[in-house]
């Protein structure tokens, strides 16, 4: 009975290890400079030590998928893996040369000194109703 105290009272005075707060939480990043080209996204640079880096994405590939979408424009694309958290493994379908591949990339915690893509434009483009005439 007294070994059961005295372990309770470790269990309690001892806090559990944690991550770093806030760890996973943050827009999602995945560390490329790329173009809209012919329906994909050619990769032109990949950032050192990026989550794209550690999964083997290089110069050249097409980004054709990410996580089983296909983005409509290169905006959409940087919203999406924004919009990803952190720590997600993604299946990003590629093509390398004639040879088309997925491979998986855990999406990182962008950094806060990259760059944001614009705003998304409204879906609905019929203007607002005119303001109400004062009486």
């Amino acid at each position: 009975m007294f070994t059961a105290f005295v372990l309770q009272a470790a269990l309690v005075l001892v806090p559990a290890p944690r991550e770093k707060e806030n760890a996973d939480k943050g827009p999602g990043y995945l560390g490329v400079m790329y173009s809209e080209d012919e329906g994909s996204f050619l990769v032109e640079e990949v950032f050192e030590n990026s989550p794209a880096q550690k999964a083997g994405l290089t110069p050249g590939d097409r980004i054709l998928k990410l996580g089983g979408q296909k983005p409509a424009d290169k905006n959409a694309l940087a919203r999406l893996v924004m919009r990803t958290r952190p720590g997600t493994m993604l299946d990003v379908e590629i093509q390398r040369g004639d040879e088309k591949k997925t491979i998986k990339i855990k999406i990182g915690l962008r950094p806060a000194d990259a760059a944001l893509p614009p705003p998304e434009e409204p879906k609905d483009s019929t203007p607002p109703p005119p303001p109400l005439p004062k009486q």
